[in-house]
C-alpha cells in the first residue's frame, strides 16, 4: 500500500497555526507545502521557527497572502 501525503497549506502565523504544524509533522500522512501571512517575511518567520522544533522533510514555501496560498497547485 503506498502512502499518499495530504499537502497543507497554512493560513497564519499565529499559535493555532503552530500547533497545527506540529499535528501535520507527527502526522506519517501530511506535509505543509506553504505559509501565508500578510507578511511574507513574517511567514518565513514563522516557517524558520517551526521548522527549528520540527522540521519537515522539504520546507514550506512563504507566501504573503492568502489568495496565493488557496491557488497553489501543492495544497
Amino acid at each position: 500500500m503506498s502512502t499518499r501525503l495530504c499537502r497543507w497549506g497554512l493560513l497564519s502565523t499565529a499559535a493555532i497555526s503552530r500547533k497545527n504544524w506540529k499535528a501535520i509533522a507527527l502526522s506519517q500522512t501530511g506535509t505543509i507545502t506553504a505559509v501565508a501571512s500578510r507578511d511574507t517575511a513574517e511567514a518565513q518567520q514563522c516557517i524558520d521557527e517551526c521548522s527549528a522544533a520540527l522540521p519537515l522533510a522539504s520546507p514550506p514555501a512563504a507566501v504573503g497572502d492568502y489568495d496565493t496560498l488557496w491557488s497553489r497547485p501543492d495544497v
